[in-house]
């Protein structure tokens, strides 16, 4: 796996892809299409990558920390994907219940919760 989030240009504008747009998608929120990040805002992606000690490249440069969270923050944005879909999938399921089913289903999932 890479350690580093790889900075492109396009443009008058920057993008991440693969597993580096997992990451900033992860830090700083932006929006995953097609497996890329697009932003504008390099100082700011710059800047947030300096604070959460993430390797980088960009312009090449080549920005290495000692202590590098890439992998930390990938593995992070990995799962809030999987649980986004998984949210969604369920969702679409649970809206299929009828109002019984779901009264049961929610009683069920609260019960699990509270025993927490």
């Amino acid at each position: 796996m890479n350690d580093c989030v790889f900075i492109y240009k396009f443009g008058n504008m920057f993008y991440v892809e693969g597993n580096d747009a997992i990451v900033i998608h992860f830090i700083l929120n932006y929006k995953i299409n097609n497996n890329k990040v697009y932003f504008n805002n390099l100082n700011k992606v710059i800047k947030t990558l300096n604070d959460k000690k993430i390797n980088y490249k960009c312009n090449n440069k080549f920005v290495k920390f000692k202590n590098n969270n890439y992998n930390f923050y990938y593995s992070n944005g990995e799962n809030k994907i999987k649980l986004y879909y998984l949210t969604k999938d369920l969702k679409i399921k649970i809206n299929s219940l009828n109002v019984e089913d779901k009264i049961k289903l929610f009683n069920k999932i609260e019960k699990f919760v509270n025993e927490r």
